[in-house]
């Protein structure tokens, strides 16, 4: 249990999203996951593995850099800049959003467990 292990816990959490691996997904949540998307909208972990199972949004790209992690704990952090590409198939709408984002993990069972994660719009640049 160290930074490393926690950072390669959230990229493997982003290939499964791109992938639409709901069961793969549902594996690395905490119980009491939640998740603040961009838009304001807000998911619990019945809620957000259930659009993901519809297919209501398909990640075409996920990725992080810029990243910073930290332990307390049996818990930690990482906070850095997430790329995200989607489509929304009910619409057609295609959209890449980088953001600010901050994830909550909790070491369970030998595993880490997401638990929650917010995103927010970068600063302007200028």
């Amino acid at each position: 249990m160290d930074e490393q292990s926690l950072i390669a816990a959230e990229h493997r959490r982003r290939r499964l999203s791109v992938d639409g691996d709901a069961a793969g997904l549902e594996a690395m949540m905490a119980d009491g996951f939640y998740y603040a998307h961009l838009n304001g909208m807000t998911d619990d972990r019945l809620s957000y593995l259930a659009r993901i199972r519809a297919g209501q949004v398909q990640y075409t790209t996920m990725t992080a850099h810029d990243l910073d992690a930290h332990l307390i704990g049996t818990a930690g952090w990482i906070r850095g800049v997430s790329r995200v590409g989607y489509r929304r198939p009910d619409t057609g709408e295609e959209g890449l959003a980088e953001t600010l984002f901050l994830s909550v993990w909790a070491h369970e069972d030998g595993a880490w467990r997401i638990a929650a994660y917010a995103s927010t719009q970068l600063p302007a640049q200028g």
